[in-house]
């Protein structure tokens, strides 16, 4: 019996919603499920993340929409694992979990006491464990040679490619 995101990560409430979410996926193609989450750009690129030079992803919200940044020198099957769990992350993002404890009044991070510090760090892995299983079972819903034509509708620009999903909002 497989174990449900739910199940894994009870202390997660958004792990239903992307357990109902992947359940959906079936007959959709990948643009049709970017659009349901609401990204609007996915980016190849050398790239991804300016504080984690060993990133292979990243997301970032802008108004109501998500862009996603993929790094380039991956194998596709690396690339299609780094779409999905960047995908998960839009589940935390709706629950904002992670986000409102980092924006926590009149602190920076580095001046939260040690305990806070300590639990940001251990919900923050909770949520990679998370986006990383995530990524697994959305992987093996829609299969490899699905995401491979996904990925070979990119545009190519200068120093990336993208494709772009939705006009923003």
């Amino acid at each position: 019996m497989k174990i449900s995101l739910a199940q894994k990560f009870p202390q997660l409430d958004f792990a239903k919603n992307a357990d109902e979410w992947l359940g959906s996926l079936k007959e959709k193609t990948i643009l049709e499920q970017l659009h349901e989450r609401k990204v609007a750009r996915v980016v190849i690129s050398n790239r991804v993340c300016h504080f984690n030079i060993h990133a292979l992803g990243s997301f970032a919200r802008i108004g109501e929409n998500f862009y996603i940044k993929i790094k380039d020198g991956q194998s596709t099957k690396e690339k299609i694992f780094t779409l999905g769990h960047e995908i998960a992350h839009t589940f935390e993002i709706e629950d904002n979990l992670y986000y409102e404890i980092l924006e926590f009044p009149h602190f920076a991070p580095n001046d939260f006491p040690k305990f806070l510090k300590d639990m940001i760090e251990e919900i923050y892995k909770l949520i990679e464990s998370f986006c990383d299983q995530f990524a697994k079972k959305w992987m093996e819903i829609n299969g490899q040679e699905k995401v491979c034509l996904f990925f070979r509708n990119f545009q190519k620009e200068d120093s990336f490619s993208f494709i772009q999903i939705m006009e923003p909002s």
